[in-house]
């Protein structure tokens, strides 16, 4: 009898470990990407600062938050960026966080207004963006509610009272908050914007420190949630208790208002957890401690966290996760339990999926700003830092050449100081005669987005009229948005540049090969193999970027003279196919000494 007792107890454990452990697990990598120390741009800090997060901590990121207000447009370049960043095998998502507010500094209550119908307008646009965007994100509608320092919290919202909203069996600012996401969630539902994935977040502790405030309170509800999620910080304040471990901080079992894992698991063991903010202020040697102990944990403690994102910014604090050297987390996330796939678990409604068709495209322009570098192709980089200038007269324009007719969708103008007060965009078929699609004489800066159902090769600002004489017109993005046709997948060697660098006694090479499609537009996440040959004898193999750049390294030599030579044997992308017969070059050498 006691045998049984203990078989039965031993396949009862078991069968509870293989329902509450997953056969497998993993958290994803993501990261909130915009430092005013480095001289970014809040809240997004584009192509360049997610590679160089990369460079920090040695890993790719499988997802990157985006800040919104709900008045605000869909952010489809940065989607788009962020989404180009990523390749077949490491698909990088974009989260996006959307607060109830309508400008920086709104601190009224708009929860009420939303259940009434008043901002509808604005979610039917997201919501109908999101599904013509077609790939999987997260989306995120009001985190922190049961914090009390926001126009989208509980305590903003009617509080603890019971008696002006709703059931007086419940404190009116949870339900409050209920209703208003179950009535967003039901617009997404409506439109068949699936491909988004719902994130509820909340504050690692109830502010305030009072039952009606508790987080479990505002659950809109296992049918209006995909991910369960929870910010939280080491503050290392007095205020804020001081010096805290990463248990204390999501884990805190003596203190029912901080315990925010155990309460999420007791909403459901079902949903999947996102950290969807989380960081450790700088404390010298003590911040390395801290981030070794947090990712650690994360995977042996915490196996129901699928994914957390890192405030990687220099705010109340000093967030940077490399504020204290990028030793730490570059051994932490170096383990394969940490991903770098993006995967919110929604499906891609869309395979034509819109794209940036203007990137690194061939642009031209009437002018460039005197004595400058301020090119026509540096507003089609993807980076909002370097931008195109012209001369300070009227007229002027800048042009794209797409490379082949595309359904366009909108146009996105990203303006500098120096912007138009009057513009017209216009379309042509070769680049010779244009037609306007669109004109504006009220040009106010900052970033406009146009509108547009055209199919056409060429697409043409004309600023017809500067808002400053004083200036020209300057762009730091003329992006053009819609659908590329499908018969872009051959892809060739369009450059193979080489130079020298020398380390100590010792030399090397550095090869720089750029993969193009038919139509010139680079081609990302392509597998280039290749071979050194000449002063050193080895195989290498590199991934293409968003700007179709694979770089390599060869071994170290210290030979006094002779030639590097590197010889591309493959380029490899599923779906695509390599068209050696195009290539401009296979192999490029460099000689050193005499």
């Amino acid at each position: 009898m006691a045998k049984k007792s203990f078989a039965l107890a031993v396949l009862i454990y078991s069968l509870v470990l293989a329902y509450t452990c997953p056969a497998f697990a993993e958290c994803q990598i993501g990261a909130f990407i915009a430092d005013w120390g480095k001289d970014a741009t809040f809240p997004w800090h584009g192509e360049q600062g997610i590679l160089n997060y990369e460079e920090v901590i040695q890993r790719k990121v499988a997802c990157v938050k985006i800040y919104s207000r709900m008045v605000d447009e869909f952010p489809y370049a940065e989607c788009i960026a962020v989404d180009n960043h990523g390749t077949a095998d490491s698909p990088t998502m974009p989260y996006i966080d959307i607060h109830p507010s309508t400008n920086d500094s709104d601190d009224v209550p708009h929860l009420l207004e939303i259940i009434n119908g008043d901002f509808d307008a604005y979610f039917y646009k997201w919501a109908e963006d999101i599904k013509e965007y077609g790939k999987p994100l997260w989306v995120c509608f009001d985190g922190e509610m049961n914090g009390d320092w926001h126009c989208g919290s509980g305590a903003a919202n009617g509080g603890g009272a019971t008696t002006a909203y709703g059931d007086p069996a419940k404190p009116d600012g949870p339900e409050v908050y209920v209703d208003a996401w179950r009535h967003i969630n039901d617009i997404f539902t409506s439109v068949g914007a699936d491909n988004a994935a719902w994130v509820w977040s909340v504050n690692n502790h109830d502010w305030p420190r009072e039952p009606w405030n508790k987080f479990q309170n505002y659950y809109p509800g296992d049918a209006y949630v995909d991910w369960l999620g929870v910010d939280g910080y080491n503050w290392n304040r007095v205020e804020y208790a001081g010096w805290q471990t990463f248990q204390q901080v999501f884990d805190n079992k003596d203190d029912e208002y901080s315990n925010a894992f155990d309460r999420l698991r007791a909403i459901s063991t079902e949903k999947p957890v996102i950290i969807a903010e989380f960081g450790c202020a700088h404390k010298r040697k003590a911040k390395r401690g801290w981030i070794t102990d947090a990712f650690e944990l994360l995977k042996t403690s915490y196996p129901f966290v699928e994914c957390f994102i890192w405030f990687d910014m220099d705010k109340e604090e000093n967030w940077l996760i490399d504020s204290d050297g990028n030793r730490a987390p570059r051994i932490a996330l170096s383990d394969s339990y940490f991903s770098s796939a993006g995967d919110p678990g929604k499906p891609v409604l869309n395979h034509n999926a819109v794209e940036n068709l203007a990137l690194n495209r061939t642009a031209t322009a009437s002018s460039v700003e005197t004595n400058t570098d301020l090119a026509p192709s540096k507003a089609v980089d993807g980076s909002y830092v370097t931008r195109w200038s012209s001369h300070n007269s009227d007229p002027q324009w800048i042009a794209v050449d797409l490379g082949d007719f595309c359904d366009i969708s909108k146009v996105i103008l990203r303006w500098e100081a120096a912007y138009a007060k009057s513009y017209a965009i216009q379309i042509s078929d070769d680049g010779s005669y244009w037609e306007d699609v669109y004109e504006t004489s009220s040009g106010d800066g900052g970033v406009d987005t146009i509108p547009l159902t055209v199919n056409t090769r060429h697409v043409r600002m004309y600023g017809i009229e500067r808002y400053n004489e004083a200036w020209g017109f300057s762009l730091f993005e003329f992006g053009i948005y819609g659908i590329r046709p499908e018969s872009n997948d051959y892809m060739h060697i369009q450059s193979i540049d080489m130079s020298v660098r020398a380390r100590g006694k010792s030399t090397f090479a550095i090869a720089k090969v750029k993969i193009i499609d038919v139509y010139g537009a680079p081609v990302n996440g392509a597998t280039v193999s290749g071979r050194w040959s000449g002063l050193t004898h080895d195989s290498d193999f590199c991934d293409t970027d968003t700007s179709g750049m694979a770089e390599y390294d060869s071994d170290k030599t210290r030979a006094d003279s002779g030639t590097f030579i590197l010889t591309v044997t493959d380029i490899v992308k599923e779906g695509w196919t390599y068209d050696s017969g195009s290539d401009l070059e296979q192999s490029d050498s460099i000689d050193i000494g005499d």
